[in-house]
């Protein structure tokens, strides 16, 4: 599994050049660094798709949430299992949130430097990430892109939706195509959006604890990395 492919999937396509996503203008309560619900060690599982049978997808929320470890293992072309950390806390902010029914990963690009902004630049914005504990499990949904793409063009809520598919003369232009939506509103106003309608897709990722054996392989992959190994 490539590396932006387990990224878009860990963080709701926050980076990809061609994407689906909603970003809000504010979280809809203040953001709170950490929630003990997410921290340890995950085994990452796409509920849309079917399992990689020679690889596998890990998350380590660290204890202060401060480090969100990537770790994607999968064979190199001599079929030996190599390990892809990504801390991506690095390039991104991390946070919490919650509606009264609803907790949410807050996801923001950190600031770079960049040229002065323009009118026609889109504006930053969170991605929200809904998520809910099981005794087993704990499963991600992201806002509905076709949902809040509905609710701005019928005038129920403020927001930009910007959707392409094909080039100027028309035909199909699959690499490129994106479909980016955004939703104005301070954060008492994306609270009400976000209590009041159907936002949000079915569960779309699955967090599974890992096992003690499993942690301890996580914390070599990690170590091997970040001593240059």
């Amino acid at each position: 599994m490539k590396r932006i492919n387990r990224i878009i999937l860990i963080t709701a396509a926050l980076v990809c050049a061609a994407c689906d996503t909603v970003e809000f203008q504010s979280p809809p309560s203040t953001l709170q660094v950490c929630d003990t619900a997410l921290v340890g060690d995950w085994r990452v599982e796409d509920m849309q798709r079917e399992p990689a049978a020679n690889g596998a997808l890990y998350l380590r929320v660290s204890p202060q949430c401060e480090r969100w470890y990537s770790v994607g293992l999968e064979p190199d072309d001599a079929g030996k299992m190599q390990a892809d950390v990504d801390d991506l806390a690095v390039d991104m902010d991390l946070r919490f949130t919650r509606t009264a029914t609803q907790t949410f990963i807050a996801a923001r690009d950190r600031p770079k430097d960049a040229p002065p902004a323009t009118a026609e630049d889109k504006p930053d914005g969170y991605v929200l990430i809904a998520y809910d504990k099981s005794e087993t499990a704990i499963y991600l949904r992201q806002v509905s892109v076709k949902a809040a793409a509905h609710l701005i063009v019928d005038g129920t809520i403020p927001g930009w939706v910007d959707k392409r598919d094909r080039r100027a003369d028309g035909s199909r232009d699959t690499f490129s195509s994106f479909f980016w939506v955004y939703v104005f509103g301070s954060p008492e106003e994306t609270h009400d959006m976000l209590q009041h309608h159907e936002m949000l897709d079915a569960p779309w990722m699955r967090l599974l604890p890992v096992d003690a054996a499993t942690s301890g392989n996580i914390d070599e992959w990690i170590a091997s990395v970040e001593s240059g190994q």
